[in-house]
């Protein structure tokens, strides 16, 4: 069974688009994070050489759309290594054009992004990303594999088979994913696609978590704070990476860091400090900034009266308004649970 698995994944043809992949350079706006680069297409052994070509006079931005019924094997995992080396974000989904301008001057525009997927030989190059999304219902696939003849190793048969097999696990490993997925591919059926479901998507690690992990509770001098850190990276225009709930002088407070000394110092205060719960605003009686060589902490406290309604609420969000000039608003937003408000709770007990 093994053997047959293994000599099918080396021979097994895999689905393709009929052109190569288009790759391209484009923003939906002027933010760098509505910037993208595109692979659209087969993937082809030139492939890779184009990507670098187009990330080296890219406008802009750190993230990669993907949209590909595969193609090459071999060059999906050495774009997914150079992606990884890259430290560039990955998301499966379609680029939708609308048109823009008038008569002569008309043009078709980046104007949003829809449903796509990427199988086979893409799955793989999408597994590079420092950060890994599917976009709305776009779908990732896997399945076994169509080496050309130029791919395969020179042993041939079973050992050939071997080394793909030893070369893919170890891709997988390096790139923080659960290699299980390698044995759902490879036992799919010839002219199966396996399309892992949401939760499968979070198991095996194909997709990286985002936003702030629940909170937790931790000893600090001579009491307790409460912490939620961010799940995955900062990047551009968002910094933040940890929320910290304590009580000082019998006021309730939160310590939001972000790791971009100096990024508040074009803020107004307080009055650019905002904590909203539920959507709905309450007000910041008290802010401070610090910055130190790595970090910048904005300090809020609020009221006593505020407690309850922090530890009723479903969303928390915490935010310090600054134009994208001076970096940006910086925020850690987190659903709340059950669980989150008994550390909030023991955290702020001390203040009453």
């Amino acid at each position: 069974m093994l053997r047959s698995s293994l000599i099918a994944f080396l021979l097994t043809a895999s689905p393709a688009f009929a052109e190569s992949a288009r790759i391209s350079d484009e923003c939906m706006g002027n933010a760098v994070e509505s910037c993208f680069i595109i692979i659209d297409g087969k993937i082809t052994p030139e492939t890779l050489t184009e990507f670098k070509a187009v990330l080296t006079d890219r406008m802009d931005g750190f993230k990669v759309l993907l949209n590909s019924d595969g193609g090459s094997f071999k060059t999906g995992l050495a774009l997914g290594r150079f992606i990884r080396e890259q430290g560039l974000h990955t998301e499966v989904g379609r680029v939708a054009y609308a048109a823009s301008g008038l008569n002569s001057g008309a043009f078709e525009r980046f104007d949003s992004i829809e449903d796509g997927q990427c199988v086979s030989a893409c799955a793989y190059a999408f597994l590079g990303g420092v950060v890994r999304k599917i976009y709305g219902e776009s779908r990732l696939g896997f399945h076994r594999f169509y080496l050309a003849q130029g791919d395969l190793p020179g042993e041939g048969g079973l050992a050939a088979g071997q080394l793909v097999a030893a070369d893919v696990i170890s891709y997988l490993i390096e790139m923080g994913v659960d290699a299980r997925i390698f044995v759902t591919a490879s036992s799919a059926g010839e002219t199966a696609m396996n399309y892992p479901t949401p939760d499968e998507l979070k198991e095996f690690d194909l997709v990286t978590p985002t936003g702030f992990s629940p909170f937790t509770i931790e000893p600090y001098q001579q009491g307790i704070i409460a912490v939620s850190r961010r799940l995955d990276q900062t990047r551009a225009y968002d910094h933040a990476y940890q929320l910290t709930a304590y009580c000082r002088n019998g006021q309730p407070h939160f310590l939001m860091t972000a790791d971009h000394p100096g990024v508040g110092d074009d803020g107004q205060g307080a009055e650019d400090a905002v904590v909203e719960l539920d959507g709905r605003r309450i007000r910041v009686s008290g802010f401070s900034l610090r910055n130190d060589d790595a970090n910048s902490y904005f300090t809020f406290q609020m009221a006593q009266s505020d407690v309850p309604s922090i530890l009723s609420a479903q969303h928390l969000s915490v935010m310090y308004m600054l134009p994208r000039v001076a970096g940006g608003p910086q925020d850690a937003e987190i659903e709340t649970t059950e669980t989150d408000h008994e550390m909030l709770s023991a955290a702020f007990r001390f203040c009453f």
